[in-house]
Protein backbone atom coordinates (compact mmCIF):
# COMPACT_ATOMS: atom_id res chain seq x y z
CA UNK A 1 0.00 0.00 0.00
CA UNK A 2 2.77 2.43 0.87
CA UNK A 3 4.48 1.75 -2.45
CA UNK A 4 1.30 2.85 -4.27
CA UNK A 5 1.10 5.90 -2.00
CA UNK A 6 4.69 6.94 -2.74
CA UNK A 7 4.12 6.34 -6.44
CA UNK A 8 1.00 8.53 -6.30
CA UNK A 9 2.94 11.25 -4.50
CA UNK A 10 5.58 11.27 -7.24
CA UNK A 11 2.90 11.38 -9.94
CA UNK A 12 1.17 14.23 -8.16
CA UNK A 13 4.38 16.25 -7.98
CA UNK A 14 4.92 15.76 -11.70
CA UNK A 15 1.44 17.06 -12.47
CA UNK A 16 -0.08 13.70 -13.47
CA UNK A 17 -3.19 14.10 -11.33
CA UNK A 18 -5.35 11.36 -12.89
CA UNK A 19 -2.59 8.75 -12.58
CA UNK A 20 -1.94 9.89 -8.99
CA UNK A 21 -5.63 9.44 -8.20
CA UNK A 22 -5.48 5.84 -9.40
CA UNK A 23 -2.38 5.14 -7.28
CA UNK A 24 -3.93 6.65 -4.14
CA UNK A 25 -7.10 4.68 -4.79
CA UNK A 26 -5.12 1.44 -4.91
CA UNK A 27 -3.33 2.33 -1.67
CA UNK A 28 -6.63 3.12 0.07
CA UNK A 29 -8.24 -0.11 -1.15
CA UNK A 30 -5.33 -2.11 0.30
CA UNK A 31 -5.40 -0.25 3.63
CA UNK A 32 -8.67 1.66 4.19
CA UNK A 33 -7.67 2.57 7.77
CA UNK A 34 -4.66 4.72 6.80
CA UNK A 35 -5.56 8.40 7.09
CA UNK A 36 -2.70 9.55 4.88
CA UNK A 37 -4.02 7.46 1.98
CA UNK A 38 -7.59 8.73 2.35
CA UNK A 39 -6.40 12.33 2.66
CA UNK A 40 -4.40 12.19 -0.56
CA UNK A 41 -7.22 10.37 -2.32
CA UNK A 42 -9.70 13.06 -1.27
CA UNK A 43 -7.33 15.79 -2.48
CA UNK A 44 -6.94 14.01 -5.82
CA UNK A 45 -10.69 13.57 -6.29
CA UNK A 46 -11.16 17.27 -5.62
CA UNK A 47 -8.29 18.28 -7.89
CA UNK A 48 -9.54 16.17 -10.80
CA UNK A 49 -13.23 16.98 -10.27
CA UNK A 50 -14.15 13.29 -10.35
CA UNK A 51 -16.33 12.94 -7.25
CA UNK A 52 -19.27 11.51 -9.22
CA UNK A 53 -17.08 8.88 -10.91
CA UNK A 54 -15.39 8.08 -7.60
CA UNK A 55 -18.60 7.69 -5.56
CA UNK A 56 -19.08 3.92 -6.34
CA UNK A 57 -15.50 3.31 -5.16
CA UNK A 58 -16.10 5.25 -1.94
CA UNK A 59 -19.34 3.33 -1.30
CA UNK A 60 -17.59 0.02 -1.88
CA UNK A 61 -14.76 0.96 0.49
CA UNK A 62 -17.23 1.76 3.27
CA UNK A 63 -19.32 -1.38 2.62
CA UNK A 64 -16.27 -3.66 2.49
CA UNK A 65 -14.69 -2.10 5.60
CA UNK A 66 -17.53 -1.54 8.09
CA UNK A 67 -15.06 -1.30 11.00
CA UNK A 68 -12.99 1.44 9.30
CA UNK A 69 -14.04 4.91 10.40
CA UNK A 70 -11.67 6.34 7.78
CA UNK A 71 -13.58 4.58 4.99
CA UNK A 72 -16.92 5.94 6.26
CA UNK A 73 -15.42 9.41 6.57
CA UNK A 74 -14.12 9.17 3.03
CA UNK A 75 -17.61 8.31 1.80
CA UNK A 76 -18.96 11.35 3.65
CA UNK A 77 -16.31 13.54 2.06
CA UNK A 78 -17.16 12.29 -1.43
CA UNK A 79 -20.89 12.84 -0.90
CA UNK A 80 -20.19 16.33 0.44
CA UNK A 81 -18.21 17.13 -2.70
CA UNK A 82 -21.33 16.18 -4.68
CA UNK A 83 -23.57 18.41 -2.54
CA UNK A 84 -25.45 15.47 -0.99
CA UNK A 85 -25.21 16.75 2.56
CA UNK A 86 -27.93 14.50 4.01
CA UNK A 87 -26.27 11.26 2.87
CA UNK A 88 -22.90 12.72 3.80
CA UNK A 89 -24.17 13.35 7.34
CA UNK A 90 -25.26 9.72 7.63
CA UNK A 91 -21.83 8.53 6.50
CA UNK A 92 -20.12 10.88 8.94
CA UNK A 93 -22.28 9.68 11.81
CA UNK A 94 -21.26 6.10 10.97
CA UNK A 95 -17.63 7.20 10.93
CA UNK A 96 -17.92 9.02 14.28
CA UNK A 97 -19.61 6.02 15.90
CA UNK A 98 -17.04 3.51 14.60
CA UNK A 99 -14.14 5.79 15.56
CA UNK A 100 -15.44 6.30 19.09
CA UNK A 101 -15.69 2.56 19.59
CA UNK A 102 -11.96 2.26 18.89
CA UNK A 103 -10.87 4.92 21.39
CA UNK A 104 -9.94 3.46 24.77
CA UNK A 105 -11.55 4.98 27.84
CA UNK A 106 -14.50 6.49 25.96
CA UNK A 107 -18.07 5.15 26.12
CA UNK A 108 -19.14 2.65 23.48
CA UNK A 109 -21.87 4.34 21.43
CA UNK A 110 -25.07 2.87 20.08
CA UNK A 111 -26.41 3.54 16.61
CA UNK A 112 -29.00 6.00 17.98
CA UNK A 113 -26.76 8.17 20.18
CA UNK A 114 -26.74 11.79 18.94
CA UNK A 115 -23.49 13.71 18.43
CA UNK A 116 -22.13 15.73 21.34
CA UNK A 117 -22.21 19.42 20.54
CA UNK A 118 -18.73 20.94 20.37
CA UNK A 119 -17.62 22.86 23.43
CA UNK A 120 -14.28 24.11 22.10
CA UNK A 121 -13.11 25.87 18.96
CA UNK A 122 -9.43 26.81 18.52
CA UNK A 123 -8.91 29.57 15.95
CA UNK A 124 -6.14 31.73 14.56
CA UNK A 125 -4.38 32.34 11.27
CA UNK A 126 -2.35 29.61 9.58
CA UNK A 127 0.90 28.58 11.27
CA UNK A 128 -0.12 29.86 14.69
CA UNK A 129 0.06 26.51 16.49
CA UNK A 130 -3.65 25.67 16.55
CA UNK A 131 -3.11 22.04 15.57
CA UNK A 132 -0.25 21.60 18.04
CA UNK A 133 -2.39 22.88 20.90
CA UNK A 134 -5.48 20.92 19.89
CA UNK A 135 -3.60 17.64 19.55
CA UNK A 136 -2.09 18.15 22.98
CA UNK A 137 -5.53 18.78 24.46
CA UNK A 138 -6.82 15.59 22.85
CA UNK A 139 -4.32 13.66 24.98
CA UNK A 140 -6.69 14.41 27.84
CA UNK A 141 -8.86 11.34 28.49
CA UNK A 142 -12.08 13.41 28.40
CA UNK A 143 -11.34 15.41 25.24
CA UNK A 144 -11.65 14.14 21.70
CA UNK A 145 -11.83 15.87 18.36
CA UNK A 146 -14.09 15.83 15.35
CA UNK A 147 -13.58 13.65 12.30
CA UNK A 148 -11.52 16.50 10.81
CA UNK A 149 -9.28 18.83 12.80
CA UNK A 150 -9.83 21.80 10.50
CA UNK A 151 -13.52 22.53 9.89
CA UNK A 152 -14.51 25.78 8.21
CA UNK A 153 -18.26 25.45 8.73
CA UNK A 154 -18.93 28.80 10.44
CA UNK A 155 -17.09 30.66 7.67
CA UNK A 156 -17.06 29.01 4.25
CA UNK A 157 -19.18 25.86 4.69
CA UNK A 158 -22.22 27.32 6.41
CA UNK A 159 -24.57 26.40 3.56
CA UNK A 160 -24.04 22.71 4.33
CA UNK A 161 -26.34 23.02 7.33
CA UNK A 162 -26.09 22.38 11.06
CA UNK A 163 -26.89 18.68 10.76
CA UNK A 164 -23.91 18.23 8.47
CA UNK A 165 -21.69 20.05 10.98
CA UNK A 166 -22.97 18.13 13.99
CA UNK A 167 -22.46 14.79 12.25
CA UNK A 168 -18.70 15.36 12.37
CA UNK A 169 -18.60 15.02 16.18
CA UNK A 170 -18.57 11.90 18.37
CA UNK A 171 -21.77 10.51 19.94
CA UNK A 172 -20.67 11.05 23.54
CA UNK A 173 -23.09 11.49 26.48
CA UNK A 174 -23.94 15.11 27.24
CA UNK A 175 -23.09 14.81 30.95
CA UNK A 176 -20.43 17.49 31.23
CA UNK A 177 -17.73 14.85 31.56
CA UNK A 178 -16.71 14.90 27.89
CA UNK A 179 -15.60 17.63 25.54
CA UNK A 180 -15.21 17.76 21.78
CA UNK A 181 -14.24 20.46 19.35
CA UNK A 182 -12.15 21.42 16.36
CA UNK A 183 -9.84 24.06 14.88
CA UNK A 184 -10.09 26.49 11.98
CA UNK A 185 -7.68 28.88 10.31
CA UNK A 186 -10.50 30.73 8.55
CA UNK A 187 -12.71 31.89 11.43
CA UNK A 188 -10.56 34.68 12.87
CA UNK A 189 -10.90 37.04 9.91
CA UNK A 190 -14.33 35.99 8.62
CA UNK A 191 -16.94 38.71 9.25
CA UNK A 192 -19.77 36.30 10.17
CA UNK A 193 -18.07 33.32 11.83
CA UNK A 194 -18.10 34.60 15.42
CA UNK A 195 -21.77 35.63 15.38
CA UNK A 196 -22.89 32.41 13.72
CA UNK A 197 -20.96 30.22 16.15
CA UNK A 198 -22.11 31.89 19.35
CA UNK A 199 -25.74 32.06 18.17
CA UNK A 200 -25.84 28.30 17.61
CA UNK A 201 -23.51 27.26 20.46
CA UNK A 202 -23.88 29.92 23.18
CA UNK A 203 -21.78 27.99 25.71
CA UNK A 204 -18.85 27.18 23.44
CA UNK A 205 -15.36 28.17 24.55
CA UNK A 206 -12.99 29.78 22.09
CA UNK A 207 -9.19 29.83 22.15
CA UNK A 208 -7.47 32.34 19.84
CA UNK A 209 -3.85 31.62 18.96
CA UNK A 210 -1.79 34.69 18.00
CA UNK A 211 1.78 34.42 16.72
CA UNK A 212 4.36 37.10 15.95
CA UNK A 213 2.88 38.27 12.63
CA UNK A 214 6.27 38.53 10.93
CA UNK A 215 7.26 34.98 11.84
CA UNK A 216 3.77 33.80 10.94
CA UNK A 217 3.86 35.38 7.48
CA UNK A 218 7.24 33.81 6.71
CA UNK A 219 6.13 30.40 8.01
CA UNK A 220 2.88 30.59 6.03
CA UNK A 221 4.85 31.30 2.86
CA UNK A 222 7.28 28.47 3.65
CA UNK A 223 4.40 26.00 3.95
CA UNK A 224 2.87 27.20 0.68
CA UNK A 225 6.20 26.64 -1.06
CA UNK A 226 6.57 23.18 0.48
CA UNK A 227 3.09 22.21 -0.73
CA UNK A 228 3.81 23.46 -4.23
CA UNK A 229 1.38 26.40 -4.05
CA UNK A 230 3.99 29.17 -4.22
CA UNK A 231 6.94 29.53 -6.62
CA UNK A 232 8.32 32.88 -5.48
CA UNK A 233 10.68 33.46 -2.58
CA UNK A 234 9.32 35.44 0.35
CA UNK A 235 11.56 38.35 -0.62
CA UNK A 236 10.07 38.29 -4.13
CA UNK A 237 6.54 38.28 -2.71
CA UNK A 238 7.26 41.32 -0.58
CA UNK A 239 9.08 43.12 -3.41
CA UNK A 240 6.09 42.65 -5.70
CA UNK A 241 3.90 44.22 -3.03
CA UNK A 242 6.09 47.16 -2.03
CA UNK A 243 7.34 48.11 -5.47
CA UNK A 244 10.89 48.84 -6.65
CA UNK A 245 11.67 51.31 -3.87
CA UNK A 246 10.66 49.95 -0.50
CA UNK A 247 10.90 53.37 1.07
CA UNK A 248 7.91 54.42 -1.01
CA UNK A 249 5.67 51.95 0.77
CA UNK A 250 3.36 49.22 -0.51
CA UNK A 251 1.94 49.69 -3.98
CA UNK A 252 0.13 46.46 -4.88
CA UNK A 253 -2.41 44.20 -3.25
CA UNK A 254 -1.31 43.10 0.20
CA UNK A 255 -0.23 39.43 0.04
CA UNK A 256 -2.38 37.11 2.14
CA UNK A 257 0.75 36.09 4.06
CA UNK A 258 0.95 39.68 5.29
CA UNK A 259 -2.77 40.47 5.44
CA UNK A 260 -3.58 37.55 7.72
CA UNK A 261 -1.18 38.86 10.38
CA UNK A 262 -3.27 42.00 10.97
CA UNK A 263 -5.15 40.39 13.84
CA UNK A 264 -6.85 43.32 15.50
CA UNK A 265 -10.08 43.56 13.49
CA UNK A 266 -10.72 39.83 13.70
CA UNK A 267 -9.98 39.71 17.43
CA UNK A 268 -12.34 42.64 17.99
CA UNK A 269 -15.20 40.77 16.32
CA UNK A 270 -14.62 37.74 18.52
CA UNK A 271 -14.35 39.82 21.68
CA UNK A 272 -17.64 41.50 20.79
CA UNK A 273 -19.42 38.20 20.14
CA UNK A 274 -18.09 35.82 22.82
CA UNK A 275 -18.61 36.37 26.57
CA UNK A 276 -15.26 37.15 28.25
CA UNK A 277 -15.32 34.02 30.42
CA UNK A 278 -15.58 31.89 27.28
CA UNK A 279 -12.65 33.32 25.35
CA UNK A 280 -8.93 32.86 25.90
CA UNK A 281 -6.09 34.41 23.87
CA UNK A 282 -2.85 32.41 23.83
CA UNK A 283 0.38 33.81 22.33
CA UNK A 284 1.82 31.07 20.15
CA UNK A 285 5.34 31.71 21.46
CA UNK A 286 4.16 30.64 24.89
CA UNK A 287 2.93 27.36 23.47
CA UNK A 288 6.15 26.80 21.52
CA UNK A 289 8.31 27.41 24.59
CA UNK A 290 6.23 25.48 27.16
CA UNK A 291 3.51 23.32 25.70
CA UNK A 292 2.90 21.43 28.94
CA UNK A 293 2.11 24.50 31.05
CA UNK A 294 0.10 26.05 28.24
CA UNK A 295 -1.95 22.87 27.81
CA UNK A 296 -2.69 22.74 31.53
CA UNK A 297 -3.74 26.39 31.58
CA UNK A 298 -6.11 25.80 28.67
CA UNK A 299 -7.54 22.75 30.45
CA UNK A 300 -8.34 24.92 33.45
CA UNK A 301 -9.98 27.46 31.15
CA UNK A 302 -12.12 24.60 29.79
CA UNK A 303 -13.06 23.46 33.29
CA UNK A 304 -11.07 20.26 32.86
CA UNK A 305 -8.60 18.86 35.36
CA UNK A 306 -5.06 18.91 33.97
CA UNK A 307 -3.53 15.45 33.57
CA UNK A 308 -0.06 14.02 32.99
CA UNK A 309 0.90 13.50 29.37
CA UNK A 310 0.05 16.95 28.03
CA UNK A 311 3.10 18.19 26.17
CA UNK A 312 4.45 14.74 25.32
CA UNK A 313 5.76 14.01 21.84
CA UNK A 314 6.68 16.79 19.40
CA UNK A 315 4.82 19.30 21.49
CA UNK A 316 5.87 22.89 21.26
CA UNK A 317 9.17 22.76 19.45
CA UNK A 318 9.59 26.23 17.92
CA UNK A 319 9.17 26.15 14.13
CA UNK A 320 12.42 26.35 12.17
CA UNK A 321 10.94 27.99 9.07
CA UNK A 322 11.14 31.67 10.02
CA UNK A 323 14.30 32.78 8.19
CA UNK A 324 14.10 35.91 6.03
CA UNK A 325 16.17 38.91 5.01
CA UNK A 326 16.67 41.41 7.80
CA UNK A 327 15.39 44.30 5.70
CA UNK A 328 12.21 42.39 4.87
CA UNK A 329 11.68 41.64 8.54
CA UNK A 330 12.18 45.27 9.46
CA UNK A 331 9.76 46.45 6.79
CA UNK A 332 7.11 44.07 8.13
CA UNK A 333 7.81 45.07 11.73
CA UNK A 334 7.07 48.68 10.79
CA UNK A 335 4.01 47.65 8.80
CA UNK A 336 2.53 45.70 11.71
CA UNK A 337 3.51 48.12 14.49
CA UNK A 338 0.27 50.19 14.55
CA UNK A 339 -1.91 47.09 14.31
CA UNK A 340 0.00 45.39 17.13
CA UNK A 341 -0.29 48.49 19.31
CA UNK A 342 -4.04 48.63 18.72
CA UNK A 343 -4.31 44.91 19.47
CA UNK A 344 -2.48 45.37 22.78
CA UNK A 345 -4.84 48.21 23.74
CA UNK A 346 -7.87 46.17 22.75
CA UNK A 347 -6.93 43.02 24.67
CA UNK A 348 -4.94 44.51 27.55
CA UNK A 349 -2.26 41.90 26.88
CA UNK A 350 1.48 42.39 26.75
CA UNK A 351 2.32 40.40 23.66
CA UNK A 352 5.86 38.99 23.36
CA UNK A 353 6.27 40.52 19.90
CA UNK A 354 4.32 43.74 20.48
Amino acid sequence: AWAHYRHGTNLRRSGRSVAALAAFQRATTLDPDELAFAHRLEESVQRTGTAAEHLPVARALAADSPASWVAHRHLGHTLTALGDHDDASRAYRDAARVRLATQPGLPTPSADDPPLEPGLVVIGARRCGKTTLFRQLCRHPSITGALYEEIDFWSHQYDRGLEWYRSLFPPLPDTGEWLTGHTSARYLHHPDAAGRLIAALPDVRVVIMLRDPVDRAIADHHQSQRLGHEDRSFTEVIAAWTGPGRSSGPTGDEPRYVRNGRYVDGVRRWLDAVPPAQLLIVPSERLFSDVTTTGRDVCRFLGMEAVDGLGAGRGGRPPADVAADDDVRELLRQHYAPYNAELARLTGLTLPWG
